[in-house]
């Protein structure tokens, strides 16, 4: 880790774990008491590539819209703006909630959709959204924890109208809800 003792969220081995089970891998972990550890992971062989798989990515729903990527973990960042990108979109990064406070009340109307973590230091991913609908009432958002989505969706659907997703992301999933969500803003508001 690159935080402090207390710092930070806790999250990063739970992601990878999660990661990892999903495609039917295994983690080896050796530690040695003052020197860190090593994690190895490991893959199942895979002969021939998925034809299906990669007809999946291709066929997947695209936009051009501006989108804010919130997150303080730097290599989801980099991760979920490759992916958001290759399905044309226009990624602005903040690594906080303050910073995303700023970018949406300078660039108010520009914006389409929000994504943001939920969990990060300092203002929530619960909160930032809480705070963008005072700014911007239909600018909408979704928040993504690697966290229990009943727990999630519960407190927001107490405090604000947004999606959840869960970590970590899924190209397709992600590529059909944002469509689902910016089609559906398009449709109001031309109503």
């Amino acid at each position: 880790t690159t935080r402090g003792v207390g710092e930070g969220t806790g999250m990063g081995l739970a992601v990878i774990h999660g990661i990892v089970s999903a495609h039917e891998g295994i983690i080896d972990v050796q530690s040695e008491k003052g020197k860190g550890s090593v994690f190895t992971v490991f893959f199942p062989a895979v002969k021939e590539a998925d034809v299906e798989v990669q007809d999946a990515v291709l066929g997947l729903p695209r936009g051009n819209e501006k989108i804010l990527f919130v997150d303080d973990e730097e290599d989801i960042v980099k991760m979920s703006t490759r992916m958001l990108e290759y399905l044309g979109y226009q990624v602005y990064v903040a690594r906080s909630g303050d910073q995303a406070l700023a970018m949406i009340k300078a660039e108010a109307a520009d914006i389409d959709l929000v994504i943001t973590d939920y969990s990060m230091p300092g203002i929530t991913g619960l909160q930032l959204a809480e705070k963008i609908i005072k700014i911007r009432k239909k600018l909408p958002v979704i928040l993504c924890s690697g966290f229990s989505e009943a727990v999630i969706v519960g407190e927001a659907s107490k405090a604000i109208n947004c999606r959840f997703l869960s970590k970590p992301l899924d190209m397709k999933v992600l590529a059909r809800t944002i469509r689902e969500i910016l089609s559906g803003r398009d449709q109001e508001c031309e109503s």
